[in-house]
């Protein structure tokens, strides 16, 4: 059963956190991991720049490989994602993946397991700021230098 987008809502960034939006374009997709076994098929649909579409189906359709497709961790059998209007050749630095299970690395601290999802090229001290802020929005101010299991 193919994936389908189940609702769609616009979605304002706030610019002062650094966030941005650009539209992403599914021509056509296609993943086929085993002759005969298609995991997707001819998917094509559009999220404009700051919308957010729900992808919603059961274990196994295919919803997880067609965001690896997006984020360049994989590659379309068929078919051609967009992102600001350039293929997706490799992983974007502009992309973010949540994974389904979160990973967390137990050597790092929780500071630097935050740090990590922070763009690539961030100075240090707005690095540092970025990090504080979001402990505090979430209460872990206190374990900023713990580490995960801890």
């Amino acid at each position: 059963m193919p994936a389908t987008p189940a609702a769609r809502t616009s979605l304002a960034f706030d610019a002062e956190l650094g966030q941005s939006a650009f539209p992403v374009r599914f021509e056509g997709v296609g993943r086929t991991f085993a002759p005969g076994s298609p995991v997707l098929t001819d998917v094509t649909l559009e999220a404009a720049a700051g919308e957010v579409i729900a992808i919603l189906g059961p274990s196994g359709c295919g919803k997880s490989t067609l965001l690896r497709i997006a984020a360049g961790l994989d590659t379309a059998s068929e078919g051609s994602v967009l992102i600001d209007g350039a293929p997706v050749s490799g992983i974007d630095p502009r992309c973010a993946v949540a994974f389904q299970e979160p990973r967390l690395l137990p050597w790092r601290s929780i500071a630097d397991n935050v740090a990590l999802g922070l763009p690539r090229g961030t100075p240090r001290p707005a690095a540092r700021a970025a990090v504080d802020e979001l402990l505090s929005l979430v209460g872990l101010t206190a374990h900023a230098r713990s580490r995960p299991r801890e």
